[in-house]
C-alpha cells in the first residue's frame, strides 16, 4: 500500500510526497497522522513540514471492466 500526503513546508509552500519518503520521525506509514510535524527532502535538502492530509493513491484503468466514472 502507498500512502501519500499533501504537505506543508516551512516557507509555507505545498507538496505531495510519499509517506515512505519522510525522513524523520521514521515509523511504518500507517502511524503518520494528519497535523503531525515531518522532516522530509526537498531537493536534496531536508526540510520541515506538516502533514495536512493523507490518501491511497489509486490508480483508475478505464479500460477495466469494473471502472466506472
Amino acid at each position: 500500500m502507498s500512502l501519500y500526503a499533501l504537505i506543508q513546508w516551512s516557507d509555507l509552500f505545498t507538496s505531495i510526497i510519499n509517506l515512505s519518503t519522510v525522513c524523520s520521525p521514521r515509523k511504518e506509514i500507517e502511524q503518520y497522522k494528519e497535523g503531525e510535524y515531518i522532516e522530509a527532502k526537498y531537493q536534496g535538502k531536508q526540510y520541515r513540514a506538516i502533514i495536512s492530509e493523507i490518501c491511497e493513491l489509486r490508480i483508475y484503468d478505464p479500460t477495466s471492466p469494473s471502472f466506472t466514472p
